[in-house]
C-alpha cells in the first residue's frame, strides 16, 4: 500500500496501466514455473497470471485490478484464484474486474487521462488492445469533450527509481535474507 501510495503520488494527474508478466508454456501441455514481474509485486503484491494495474490519482477509484476469475473447475489444476472479490478485499484494489473485461471498460477508464505510463513493445497483443482502447476512448471523447491518452511515458522511469529507495522494513528484511543466506 505504501509502494502505491507513493507511485500514485508520483504521477501526479497522469495514470498508468501495467501488466503480469506472461504464462509461457514450455512444451505440449507443461508450463514453465510462473514468476510474476518485479514491478507487479511492489505495486501489488499479486502473484497469479492475467492482470491489468490501472493506476487514476484524483479519481474515485484510483487502483484498479483485472484479475482472474474465481473458476472452481480451472481451480482444480491451476491453483486456487484470488478473483476481483480477493483483489479488492486482500490487496487493497480499489474496483476489480475480470480480465476479460479489461477491453470492454478501459476507454472509459482512460477519459480524461492526457497522459498514459505504459511500456510499448514488450507485448504486441496488449499494445494493440491499449490502441483499441484509446481509438474507443477517442470516438467517445467527441461526444462528451473529455481528453484521452496522446502521450506515452515508460512507468519504469518513476517504478525502478523508486524501488532503489528501500524503507526500514525492507532494509530489515534484506538483511535478514543475506543472514539466512
Amino acid at each position: 500500500a505504501e509502494h502505491r501510495a507513493r507511485f500514485l503520488e508520483a504521477l501526479g494527474s497522469d495514470a498508468a496501466l501495467l501488466f503480469a508478466a506472461p504464462h509461457h508454456i514450455r512444451n505440449g501441455d507443461a508450463e514453465y514455473l510462473y514468476r510474476q514481474t518485479s514491478d507487479m509485486l511492489y505495486l501489488s503484491g499479486w502473484t497469479e497470471p492475467e492482470c491489468a494495474l490501472l493506476f487514476r490519482p484524483g479519481s474515485d477509484a484510483p487502483f484498479v485490478m483485472f484479475v482472474q476469475p474465481k473458476d472452481p473447475a480451472k481451480e482444480v489444476w491451476t491453483g486456487i484464484r484470488e478473483g476481483p472479490e480477493g483483489a479488492r478485499d486482500r490487496f487493497g484494489a480499489d474496483e476489480a474486474f475480470a480480465y476479460a473485461e479489461l477491453a470492454e471498460r478501459l476507454p472509459d477508464l482512460l477519459q480524461g487521462v492526457r497522459t498514459l505510463h505504459y511500456r510499448f513493445a514488450e507485448d504486441f497483443d496488449r499494445d494493440r488492445l491499449l490502441v483499441g482502447a484509446i481509438a474507443s476512448a477517442r470516438r467517445k471523447a467527441r461526444e462528451n469533450g473529455l481528453d484521452v491518452p496522446d502521450t506515452f511515458v515508460d512507468p519504469t522511469r518513476i517504478l525502478h527509481e523508486q524501488r532503489l529507495c528501500k524503507s526500514a522494513a525492507e532494509v530489515a528484511i534484506l538483511d535478514r535474507a543475506v543472514e539466512d543466506g
